[in-house]
């Protein structure tokens, strides 16, 4: 329809993000198909497990996947990257190799019925946020910056972190670096209203902050199921954590 304003969802979880995500990527597809997409984006955690899932079943439907990741720091807090080039997926492999590479394998709790274990993915620990973003990152991030597109994360993003805790000046110095890593044209202030408490005081600090170094924002909905009727299913999920 012309004139009418066109959405992509850049903020996405499906089951390959383990104990998180309650929709695989048909579903997300299909869904996305009946709701007119054009385009959309996965984000599963510190991986690209489903990216060639998702991107065949997006062929099929005449979607334009966008691969992507949602990085988790030493300090727990969240990251979003987008691939816009085949440059830039490279480097976002390179990255996730990297940061698996230099990390404790993930706790594991045992499952007495069978003896077998169960891998617990890495997830925000109520932390002070850091206001050096260089500290708490598995590898230099600029080595990979070529190609990729930086979303500030969800409320458990470093930027979002500081902003809740009321350190502004601190905020825009996280901002600052990773314009100075990526460039302001592809770093872009993510904004999410999830009706949860703090959602709206924050994104307008948020908003403050991108105006005041001219940078782009975006709305994104940290997606993690097709169907409202899935939130049981990831309620259940979340709880085995």
């Amino acid at each position: 329809m012309d004139g009418a304003i066109v959405y992509t969802e850049l903020h996405l979880h499906t089951a390959f993000s383990f104990l998180d995500g309650a929709s695989l990527p048909d579903d997300m597809i299909a869904r996305a198909a009946e709701l007119g997409y054009t385009s959309l984006a996965i984000t599963d955690h510190d991986g690209v497990h489903g990216a060639m899932e998702f991107a065949r079943h997006a062929a099929e439907a005449g979607i334009t996947p966008i691969t992507g990741a949602e990085i988790t720091l030493a300090d727990g807090s969240h990251l979003t990257l987008l691939a816009e080039s085949r440059v830039g997926y490279g480097n976002l492999c390179r990255l996730l190799t990297n940061i698996h590479h230099g990390r404790p394998p993930s706790p594991v709790a045992l499952d007495e019925d069978n003896g077998n274990t169960i891998a617990h993915p890495p997830y925000p620990p109520d932390v002070e946020p850091d206001a050096d973003p260089t500290s708490c990152l598995p590898c230099p991030l600029d080595a990979y910056a070529e190609g990729l597109i930086l979303l500030t994360g969800c409320r458990h993003g470093q930027l979002a972190r500081l902003v809740d805790a009321g350190r502004l000046a601190e905020a825009r110095h996280v901002l600052e670096q990773y314009v100075a890593w990526f460039g302001a044209p592809n770093v872009v202030v993510e904004l999410q209203q999830n009706f949860v408490f703090g959602d709206t005081k924050r994104i307008a600090r948020l908003v403050t902050l991108a105006d005041q170094l001219g940078l782009r924002y975006a709305a994104t909905g940290n997606v993690h199921y097709h169907d409202k009727t899935r939130h049981h299913l990831q309620d259940v999920i979340v709880a085995i954590r």
